[in-house]
């Protein structure tokens, strides 16, 4: 029988393992993205649309990450967070990296790229948020059964909202957190490159997708 030391260690493991899968993730789809390239003839008003939609979508996941982060970070093991974003959704961390998915796709411009990084995202987070489910479940029990039935999973209930008057807050944790949500801006920058290497005959599209 496994001991609760050891599944505390268990899924400590796949917390810290979360951000290196989805720096994989992003490295496994940036050579797909420079290969490829979007639809040709789209006029120029559609390309300006894609790119403010994308970029206000990366702008909303740092921002919201950082927010959630204050709430959690360095309490998650320890203690069941429910103030704050965490009063009005159960995962904000998570809705708010998949508004940054999106973000991605639409600035790739590929309808194509869009949907693969969303299904992708949504099977894996499937599988790691009923794992921490499970996990708090066990150790809340009651408790956060509770939390579960009157705080959504995915879609925030903000007539719920809830705050605290105060909170201690770990700035390294929170840098970390900030840290990994760069890679979202990363790509940013990586399709914007991408896009100048096209248009200076330095990259050759082997692809165009819709």
């Amino acid at each position: 029988m496994t001991s609760g030391a050891e599944s505390s260690d268990r899924h400590r493991s796949l917390l810290k393992g979360r951000p290196r899968h989805l720096r994989w993730l992003v490295l496994a789809l940036l050579p797909i993205a420079a290969l490829t390239s979007p639809t040709l003839g789209r006029p120029e008003w559609m390309h300006e649309i894609f790119e403010t939609l994308g970029v206000t979508c990366l702008v909303a996941c740092l921002v919201g990450r950082g927010w959630a982060s204050v709430y959690v970070a360095g309490r998650k093991n320890q203690e069941l967070v429910t103030a704050g974003p965490y009063s009005v959704v159960r995962n904000p961390l998570y809705v708010f990296s998949f508004i940054g998915v999106v973000g991605i796709g639409l600035l790739s411009e590929m309808m194509t790229l869009l949907a693969l990084a969303v299904i992708v995202f949504v099977l894996y987070h499937r599988t790691v948020v009923g794992r921490e489910e499970k996990y708090l479940a066990g150790i809340y029990g009651d408790v956060y059964a509770r939390y579960v039935a009157a705080v959504p999973r995915w879609f925030p209930a903000i007539r719920r909202w809830c705050d605290i008057d105060t909170l201690e807050v770990r700035p390294r944790l929170i840098a970390r957190h900030l840290r990994d949500s760069g890679l979202f801006f990363l790509a940013f920058l990586f399709f914007e490159v991408c896009e100048y290497g096209r248009e200076i005959d330095l990259i050759t599209p082997f692809f165009y997708v819709p």
